[in-house]
């Protein structure tokens, strides 16, 4: 149950208030009756308040604002706080989550990888696809057809590369052919046309193997190449196409900061031919990328340690603050009201606002969602189908849920209950006077009855859903 109410203010549940709650309609009163008789009002003079509102070309009832004071103030009875906030289990996990994929032709079709290998979503619960992979630890999947329809491919470490076929796993390179040590492997793997057809690229950190291949190679269905001949000083985390310099170029981040005789700063782009910086880099070392919307294209989004940031083409803007922590996966998610961007890893705090190591930036504000999780987020994938973020990691409870272990799902809190505007699972005079600012400036956001315009009718629409509560 929502907490409708005041109990935060000073009035307990079921009880009357401790002190006389502010009457507006008898303050009103009174200030109208003491101007009639003549009498001196103490203070400044108010300013006059207009008894229409006109929004959108439309007029708004009276008095808007001491309207809605009038609702939140009079509903005070309380339900208890829903602790969970938008959290739900998503097939719970014993073991640690590190990446989360969606099949692109089948968006039904949702599979994980970590601790335990692999596992697809069946009937609700996560099933072994297979047996071969069960004492890996898989840190990347993608879907690539090479030749012959689309696969799974998965990686990781001591795991190699593999392919997914229906039935069985294949080897397509193993650890000692890749030259991966006890600790590390391949982190990232992404399909990209390099002017040659699709092919598969993997980075991490490997060398030195018996294919010749160290930290960044592709395979294009049958053999395996090295595309370039520079040494990468560090290991790679993170690789995503991105068209926001022109061409389709393949981004490359992570903890190096030369490749060759250049200096990268964690990012840098590969065309199939050679390498080019992406704007001034990033502060420090990058784990995660991804694409959010932005105006007719796309804009890279990128978060690591102790930050975010946003590439519009080359011009970078930092977007938070992460206050020492990590940021180890970043997505652009439609929660059903807005996209946002949201990011998730080790941290509690972005610019100096508490987020229990997951957050949301909405373009102008960074916010929690709802008490978060208790442990690491590594992987954050949008499920298009169901509207909803999948969250994996090594927390133990989510939104203060026990039961929700280390594989979740969040919500927008408005998809349960459309008058929690400010979506603090909280119904309240916040609500009330966030959605006054917006009917007021005329905000898209104030449509509450979904007709296109904003006006009277959404002002009734919304004072109907709150007085109704929420479940």
């Amino acid at each position: 149950m929502y907490n409708r109410g005041l109990t935060d203010r000073g009035v307990t549940a079921g009880k009357a208030p401790d002190r006389p709650v502010w009457d507006p309609e008898r303050r009103a009163r009174r200030g109208t009756q003491r101007r009639q008789r003549g009498d001196r009002v103490r203070g400044p003079v108010p300013k006059a308040v207009p008894m229409e509102v006109a929004v959108n070309n439309k007029r708004a009832f009276t008095l808007i604002e001491l309207l809605v004071v009038i609702v939140a103030v009079s509903l005070y009875s309380a339900g208890s706080f829903a602790q969970n906030c938008g959290w739900e289990s998503f097939g719970s996990s014993s073991l640690t989550v590190s990446v989360a994929i969606v099949d692109p032709q089948d968006p039904t079709r949702i599979f994980q990888g970590g601790a335990f290998g692999v596992r697809q979503l069946v009937d609700g619960s996560w099933v072994p696809l297979g047996s071969a992979l069960n004492d890996f630890h898989i840190h990347s999947m993608v879907f690539f057809d090479d030749g012959s329809g689309q696969k799974l491919y998965a990686a990781g470490v001591n795991s190699g590369v593999q392919r997914w076929d229906g039935t069985e796993w294949t080897e397509i390179a193993s650890d000692t052919q890749l030259g991966a040590s006890k600790d590390t492997g391949v982190s990232a793997m992404a399909v990209f046309d390099d002017g040659n057809g699709d092919k598969l690229y993997i980075g991490g950190d490997f060398f030195d193997g018996s294919l010749g291949l160290s930290d960044f190679a592709c395979w294009d269905g049958t053999n395996w190449q090295s595309p370039q001949s520079e040494v990468i000083n560090d290991s790679i985390t993170t690789l995503i196409v991105w068209e926001g310099l022109g061409a389709p170029k393949l981004i490359v981040g992570g903890l190096f900061d030369r490749i060759g005789d250049t200096t990268y700063h964690h990012l840098a782009t590969w065309d199939g031919s050679s390498w080019g910086p992406v704007g001034p880099g990033t502060p420090s070392h990058v784990y995660s990328a991804s694409l959010h919307p932005k105006g007719m294209s796309n804009a890279l989004i990128v978060a690591g340690e102790d930050f975010v940031a946003e590439f519009d083409g080359p011009a970078r803007t930092l977007l938070g603050d992460l206050n020492g922590g990590l940021g180890l996966s970043i997505a652009s998610f439609d929660d059903g009201f807005t996209r946002d961007i949201y990011v998730g890893g080790w941290f509690t705090q972005v610019d100096g606002v508490s987020a229990n190591r997951i957050a949301r930036w909405d373009g102008n504000e960074w916010t929690s969602l709802g008490s978060g999780v208790n442990g690491i987020v590594w992987s954050l994938s949008p499920l298009v189908s169901s509207n909803q973020l999948y969250v994996g990691g090594g927390f133990t409870w989510a939104g203060g849920q026990s039961n929700i272990q280390r594989s979740a799902t969040w919500s927008n809190p408005r998809s349960l209950c459309a008058a929690d505007v400010n979506e603090d699972c909280n119904l309240d005079f916040f609500d009330v006077s966030l959605f006054n600012s917006w009917l007021q400036a005329g905000d898209p956001r104030a449509d509450f009855n979904g007709d296109g315009d904003v006006n009277f009718f959404d002002q009734a629409a919304f004072i109907n859903a709150f007085n109704q509560g929420c479940p």
